[in-house]
């Protein structure tokens, strides 16, 4: 049985790891929630618990700076890791940071806070 602390959004995006010791690697999401995020890393490992940067662009279509949020590695998988990110800065919707759902015109809508 998992224990989710909020439900997941399926969403395949580019997005920018950032280690100390590996550098930047370019990655891509499978899902995300406020919580956390799941990442393809194309089969490279970050360590468990290692503290890390998660590059990734605003969801809101008037902002074009990528949003850099802190996170903490605390899953492996066999082709990627789960992040969880920092109690505080956390995405938040009400800054367009997190996706609700695909829209139909293509782009992503904004979770309601």
């Amino acid at each position: 049985m998992e224990h989710r602390l909020s439900s997941r959004t399926a969403l395949n995006l580019n997005v920018i790891i950032f280690h100390s010791g590996l550098g930047m690697l370019q990655s891509k999401t499978v899902d995300i929630s406020r919580h956390g995020v799941l990442v393809k890393t194309n089969h490279i490992t970050l360590p468990l618990h290692a503290l890390v940067d998660i590059a990734f662009p605003a969801f809101d279509p008037k902002r074009t700076e990528l949003q850099r949020l802190p996170a903490m590695v605390v899953r492996l998988t066999d082709d990627g890791v789960g992040l969880m990110f920092s109690n505080d800065t956390q995405p938040n919707p009400s800054h367009g940071v997190l996706p609700c759902d695909l829209g139909s015109n293509g782009r992503y809508n904004i979770c309601a806070s």
